[in-house]
């Protein structure tokens, strides 16, 4: 097959895609695959026919098999992290690849999709200077594309940087303004700066542009949330309750500034927890100070932001309680990530 035909073969793969007849344009890329065993881009066609198909580890599989002979394509790499992040929610195993995808000389907008993908793996690990730094190189190279301002706006929102955060918000909405994310993060940004009123004018905005991602909050009062949190506790594992008998779980609405900033890099204000203590690992029978109370503090607001009913309130708290014992134990975030507890 000569490259004309490979080319030609190609197009008609991603207008079968773009068709909406994914069966063949995996039917086009196996012969591709057939013809050139090194084809790199084949395997990708293979593996995005897969993926319209909901055939998430076939189309991870496809992937693998094209980097085993296309040794660190950078193209295959980021397709792989693409699916890490957006399948199988694995941030960590995504942004390794997408540092090994990242090439002097690469095409401007293959590179920009890169920095896009770091930023929001970045974001995912509570790494927010990372992901700022990914965020404004993919600005700068597209600095008409909404997807860079927004992801700016939520590491400088994360960084407790909130009049930066409300500059690159409205920039991602002037670039889109039907960006339903982008009106839920000014919402988010509002809230922590107590402007209640233009907050629910943003919520309720990315509500009406897309209901399906955004919706109205259970509306649970303090004593309804308590006993949630209580029925979470009881249905804990033995194991994990037991770390629990010695730490006080407490509830507040918000994180306080002062608490975000005790962190470095400062923890984002759309946490759902934190552990306050010393973690089990670091203490020291000659040292006091480590073995002041400990506590788990969960976040009310935050926790019923994320929440369609009861129901979904029951299991973030659940989540959030055992990511917090894993701080306990002494677990930093790319190990929760690693056990499926971020």
């Amino acid at each position: 097959m000569d490259q004309a035909q490979r080319e030609e073969l190609l197009d008609q793969g991603y207008a079968s895609l773009d068709g909406d007849d994914p069966a063949t344009a995996y039917e086009i890329a196996q012969r591709l695959v057939s013809a050139d065993r090194r084809d790199a881009e084949a395997y990708r066609l293979q593996g995005e026919a897969l993926l319209v198909q909901d055939r998430a580890d076939e189309a991870l599989a496809v992937i693998e098999r094209g980097l085993e002979r296309c040794r660190n394509d950078p193209t295959l790499l980021a397709s792989r992290a693409s699916i890490l992040l957006d399948v199988f929610d694995d941030p960590l195993g995504a942004a390794r690849d997408l540092e090994r995808a990242s090439v002097k000389g690469a095409d401007p907008a293959f590179a920009a999709d890169v920095d896009l993908m770091y930023a929001d793996a970045c974001l995912r690990l509570q790494q927010p200077k990372a992901a700022l730094a990914a965020a404004e190189r993919a600005a700068a190279a597209v600095p008409e594309a909404p997807d860079p301002h927004h992801l700016q706006a939520q590491a400088l929102f994360d960084l407790l940087r909130f009049d930066d955060a409300l500059d690159a918000v409205a920039r991602a909405i002037d670039r889109d303004p039907r960006f339903a994310a982008a009106y839920h993060l000014r919402g988010e940004i509002l809230t922590f700066v107590d402007d209640g009123a233009a907050a629910r004018k943003a919520f309720e905005r990315a509500r009406r542009l897309d209901p399906e991602a955004f919706f109205e909050p259970p509306r649970i009062d303090e004593g309804e949330f308590e006993r949630i949190v209580a029925e979470a506790i009881d249905a804990l594992p033995p194991q994990v309750a037991d770390y629990l008998h010695n730490v006080a779980v407490v509830v507040e609405a918000r994180p306080s500034v002062e608490l975000l900033r005790a962190s470095d890099p400062p923890l984002t204000p759309a946490c759902l927890g934190m552990f306050d203590g010393t973690p089990r690992p670091d203490e020291r029978t000659d040292d006091p100070w480590s073995q002041l109370p400990r506590a788990v503090r969960l976040f009310r607001d935050n926790i019923l932001l994320q929440c369609r009913d009861r129901a979904d309130v029951v299991e973030v708290v659940s989540t959030t309680l055992l990511h917090e014992v894993g701080h306990f134990l002494g677990l930093d975030e790319e190990d929760l990530v690693e056990r499926g507890l971020h």
